[in-house]
């Protein structure tokens, strides 16, 4: 069976990737089943290898659903489970995972903490040592993709080892970004270090306030402040996130913030906010309908779309309609609708002056009325 895994660089892409997503999914099955009946030592080779099958063949096929790649990921999880169960030479399993790192097309992804177990002390020193000597010096500029691999094992490897400090360290060689400073604080958050969890959430902030990748560190700086009862910076935080971006999402996040500090009146606040800046701004009263939708005022949204039609995109524009327009108006459009919606037909053309319905008229259609018009006989035939 790991034989089908085998992809043939000649042919089409597209050729046959549901057969091979099936192929994969049946090898799975097959091998969670010795796994789970306690034969993971017949599994464990079986899987390495489909591992190498389908690491190669995804690279002639093309994945742009991510099924067969989902496939892939559920095999190295499997394989992950039958090492567990019955561990192959611990050298072996690390010179391995650190060969697929720097060697490997970028897939797939490669959770130690998964290996851990089977690898034990000897095989994690390997990974170490072999990162070490393979990410010596690695530049991003020079050679990005052993830099990047070199970063990751080094993270995952003080991840595992439970050294909170050492973790950290790590962690803290790359800030170029807001998840950096998130596994930091969650790290030390977890570990009962929510003073310092606390300080490394205000400085990513600091660097990364803008990016819409912090929110998750923004969250959790927000709740790191109501632990510490320090609700009114809590408020204040999603105020000015609010204010750099007033999308419905961040307005929820504030009106939630603002009743777990017991804060009231931040709903009004906000709205209040966008119709000053809708006037200086017209673009920004599509954000105010957002908003005022959210809020569950459709009258009030209806009212602010009306008067700024150019500014909304169709899709607002109908959910404002149909959510907020008056009621007299959607009567009266349900009566239009109903009107025109009726079958109508035209009558047919008339000899003399007798005015006949077509055959296939509805019943509810009336000839059209004619006073002076008298019923005389048809000419004889």
């Amino acid at each position: 069976m790991v034989d089908r895994l085998r992809r043939d660089r000649r042919r089409s892409p597209y050729a046959g990737r549901r057969e091979y997503s099936r192929d994969a999914r049946e090898l799975v099955d097959r091998c969670a089943r010795l796994v789970d009946s306690g034969q993971a030592a017949v599994a464990v080779p079986v899987l390495r290898r489909a591992v190498g099958r389908m690491t190669a063949g995804l690279q002639y096929l093309d994945d742009s659903s991510g099924v067969i790649g989902d496939d892939l990921g559920a095999v190295m999880a499997l394989y992950a489970r039958a090492c567990a169960s019955a561990p192959p030479p611990a050298r072996s399993l690390a010179g391995w995972l650190v060969k697929l790192a720097y060697d490997g097309p970028g897939w797939p992804d490669i959770v130690l903490a998964d290996f851990a177990s089977a690898l034990g002390e000897r095989g994690l020193g390997e990974i170490g040592r072999l990162v070490e000597q393979r990410g010596a010096g690695a530049d991003p500029e020079a050679d990005w993709w052993t830099w990047v691999a070199t970063r990751l094992l080094r993270e995952q490897l003080a991840q595992v080892s439970g050294d909170v400090g050492w973790y950290v360290d790590v962690l803290a060689e790359d800030l170029s970004g807001p998840d950096q400073y998130l596994k930091i604080v969650i790290v030390l958050r977890d570990t009962g270090r929510a003073g310092e969890a606390l300080g490394w959430a205000r400085s990513g902030l600091a660097e990364h306030a803008t990016r819409p990748a912090a929110e998750p560190l923004r969250d959790a700086y927000v709740d790191l402040l109501l632990r510490f009862d320090d609700g009114q910076a809590a408020v204040a935080e999603r105020q000015a996130d609010f204010e750099r971006g007033p999308t419905p999402e961040v307005f929820r996040a504030l009106v939630e913030t603002g009743a777990r500090a017991g804060r009231a009146g931040l709903a009004d606040w906000a709205v209040d906010t966008l119709r000053a800046r809708a006037i200086r701004q017209p673009a920004a009263a599509a954000n105010l309908v957002r908003v005022l939708l959210a809020e569950g005022r459709p009258g009030e949204a209806w009212q602010v779309g009306s008067a700024h039609v150019d500014t909304l995109t169709p899709s607002l524009l109908t959910g404002c309609w149909k959510s907020g327009r008056p009621k007299a108006i959607q009567a009266t459009s349900s009566a239009i609708t109903s009107v025109s919606s009726r079958p109508t037909c035209t009558p047919i053309p008339t000899t003399g002056t007798v005015t006949r319905r077509p055959r296939r008229c509805c019943r509810p259609c009336a000839p059209p009325t004619n006073s002076t018009a008298t019923p005389t006989a048809s000419p004889a035939t």
